[in-house]
C-alpha cells in the first residue's frame, strides 16, 4: 500500500470500518465452504476486522495483518476478542510478528488492487512463503470500477487502485506454485455500481 492509500484508511478509519461493518454476505459466505474448525488462517489487511470475526466464529484460529493503526484500533473496537490476533504490518515485507510463521490459509481481500506494480511480486512471494504446502489463498478484488482516474489509477480519495484482470492474478500465484482451483465473479456487497469483484481461490502445491 503506498502512502497516500495508508493516510486515507488512517484518516478515514472510523466510516471506514462502520461501512464494512454494515454489510452482509460477500466473501466471508465462502468460509465455511473453504475453511474448517481448527485451521489456521491469516486475514492480510484485516481492516475492521469483519472477516476475522466471521472466521473466529467458525472456530478458525484466525489472525490478522493490518497496516493502519487506526483501522486497529477500530477492528478491536468491534470485535474485542480479536485484539491479541491482530499484527501491524503490510506487505511486501514488513509482516512484523508474523513473519516466520505458516498458516494453512491466507485471504487477501479488497488488497492486491491497492498494490503497486513494483510490490506485486515480492507481495506475492512473501505470500507464499505465509502458506503450508497444501494450504489455500483466496484472493478477492476489484475487477471493475468507474471511480478510478484512468490517466493515475486513482479514485477522489487518492487511493491507489491497479485493476489487475484474473488472468494477472492468476498468471502471477500460478508461478509462484499455485493451483487455482475455483472462480466467482460478483456485484459489489455495498450496491456501489458500476464495480465489479472477482474471488479466486488457489491451493499451493509448491
Amino acid at each position: 500500500m503506498d502512502n497516500p492509500t495508508h493516510e486515507f484508511y488512517n484518516s478515514k478509519a472510523a466510516e471506514v470500518a462502520k461501512r464494512y461493518e454494515s454489510v452482509g454476505g460477500g466473501l466471508f459466505e465462502l468460509f465455511p465452504v473453504l475453511f474448517r474448525a481448527g485451521q489456521s488462517v491469516l486475514d492480510i489487511g484485516a481492516g475492521s476486522g469483519r472477516d476475522m470475526d466471521r472466521l473466529h466464529a467458525l472456530g478458525i484460529d484466525v489472525w490478522g495483518l493490518e497496516p493502519s493503526d487506526e483501522l486497529r484500533a477500530e477492528a478491536v473496537r468491534y470485535h474485542p476478542e480479536l485484539k491479541d490476533r491482530l499484527v501491524a504490518g503490510a506487505l511486501p515485507s514488513d509482516l512484523g510478528a508474523l513473519a516466520g510463521r505458516t498458516f494453512d490459509a491466507v485471504v487477501l481481500s479488497a488488497v492486491i488492487m491497492h498494490i503497486p506494480d513494483a510490490d506485486i511480486f515480492d507481495s506475492a512471494d512473501s505470500i507464499r512463503k505465509l502458506i503450508r504446502q497444501g494450504g489455500k489463498l483466496v484472493v478477492s478484488t476489484s475487477t471493475q470500477r468507474d471511480d478510478v482516474d484512468p490517466a493515475t489509477g486513482r479514485d477522489a480519495s487518492g487511493r491507489l487502485y491497479r485493476l489487475r484482470t484474473a488472468g494477472e492474478i492468476q498468471l502471477l500465484f500460478e508461478r509462484l506454485g499455485f493451483r487455482m482451483e475455483d472462480r466467482f465473479v460478483s456485484e459489489d456487497v455495498l450496491g456501489r455500481p458500476g464495480m465489479k469483484w472477482t474471488t479466486l481461490v488457489f491451493a499451493y502445491e509448491g
